[in-house]
């Protein structure tokens, strides 16, 4: 999984993961992020059958964003649900979603906790979902929104795209990496606007200006580069706000009684809500990427008529 050259201007969608104009993501402090694993259930023998194939899977799908984040994001599993700070399970899809994400985060735009919930089918609905490979990549989609990349890619070759592409992505594109791992490099809360005033860039002005810009401090650094990198985000102008937490030892899963804000954000679904959306024969799941409450700059796309109603002799069938 290799990263785009430093040199490259920065081509990310972080312009579309901000609550309140700031970057939300779990500060350091928190690493390792305990994550359960609910155990695996389904009713076809087949897949109970392989049923370790799909938690060895779910893991691993974990594992590919600490691969992408090199070493930033980290991750130890847990036996119960009550130690948890990201929760996964299972359950049968719906007309609408594949999975689901559930996250929440606090006012200095801390995440917290997570629920992930990834549906499974027995061929009757999405049938084209049926498959390990496309449960696995929603496992990675779904679990990209509970580290922090909270609403979508606009470009459909992304995994973090809003509606799934069956049988065409068989991992994290460039675009996916280079956005997560500016997001971790970046400061908890980071207010991109705010950053990009205290840089001197004439407004209007972009997310991936602001991070060129950066990227120019620490090429201009030469050797010291990381420091001319950090000292580009100590500006006064950014605001205290856009700086880093300093690391403490502290559990934020104990704080939950002064934590003030929780996120629910389906996959194209115009709530706070996310999870992937399946592609039926007919277009009624789809919906614009432009979700209320995000921040996304996206631009929003027509919704497809409504399907009318069938009459009642009509059987679903894919």
């Amino acid at each position: 999984m290799a990263s785009p050259p430093p040199s490259s201007a920065p081509n990310t969608y972080l312009h579309t993961c901000l609550k309140s104009g700031r970057l939300v993501r779990w500060p350091e402090a928190t690493m390792p992020i305990a994550v359960y694993l609910a155990p695996f259930h389904w009713y076809e023998p087949a897949k109970k059958a392989r049923a370790a194939e799909y938690m060895a899977m779910a893991w691993e799908s974990f594992q590919v964003w600490a691969e992408a984040s090199q070493g930033k994001v980290r991750f130890k599993q847990v036996a119960r649900l009550q130690d948890s700070q990201i929760n996964l399970e299972w359950r049968r899809v719906t007309r609408q979603f594949l999975g689901v994400c559930q996250y929440n985060w606090d006012a200095q735009s801390r995440l917290y906790s997570a629920d992930i919930s990834i549906g499974l089918t027995d061929g009757l609905l999405h049938k084209g979902y049926n498959s390990m490979v496309e449960v696995r990549n929603t496992i990675i989609h779904e679990v990209g929104h509970a580290l922090g990349l909270i609403d979508h890619s606009d470009d459909a070759n992304d995994m973090m795209y809003y509606q799934a592409r069956y049988g065409q992505l068989t991992g994290l594109s460039p675009r996916d990496v280079e956005s997560f791992q500016w997001l971790y490099r970046l400061p908890v809360g980071f207010n991109f606007v705010r950053q990009g005033e205290a840089l001197g860039l004439k407004a209007p002005f972009t997310m991936n200006q602001v991070l060129q810009a950066l990227q120019e401090q620490q090429a201009v650094g030469g050797g010291e580069g990381a420091a001319a990198f950090k000292e580009a985000l100590k500006t006064k102008a950014a605001g205290p706000a856009t700086l880093a937490p300093k690391p403490q030892a502290l559990d934020l899963t104990s704080q939950q009684d002064v934590l003030s804000r929780m996120g629910q954000f389906y996959l194209a679904t115009s709530t706070l809500q996310c999870g992937l959306v399946g592609v039926p024969s007919q277009q009624r799941d789809t919906f614009p990427p432009q979700v209320a409450g995000t921040g996304s700059t996206a631009p929003p796309r027509q919704l497809p008529a409504p399907a009318k109603k069938p009459p009642p002799s009509f059987k679903y069938q894919q």
